[in-house]
């Protein structure tokens, strides 16, 4: 989430090079993932033990969404349809 708020540019060749798709369809599917797998119970796995509780409150209600809202944001300033071949 800090990269993405802090305006740090992609590599959209990169992305094509590594997936096969294009940065925009990419950074679309992987908001649609992060909806579809995590949750308020399971968001703070990783993270539970170095966060207090006010930060814990925040992540489990606060951090899909504005995750999310980053990502797709960042794909409306991405070129490109899906380079996929398959």
């Amino acid at each position: 989430n800090f990269f993405l708020k802090a305006g740090f540019p992609i590599n959209e060749e990169l992305i094509v090079e590594r997936t096969g798709k294009s940065a925009k369809n990419c950074l679309s599917e992987t908001a649609a993932y992060i909806e579809r797998v995590f949750t308020k119970k399971n968001v703070l796995s990783g993270l539970g033990e170095v966060l207090d509780e006010a930060a814990k409150e925040w992540v489990r209600k606060e951090l899909k969404t504005e995750v999310i809202k980053e990502i797709e944001r960042l794909a409306k300033r991405v070129g490109g349809e899906s380079n996929s071949t398959g």
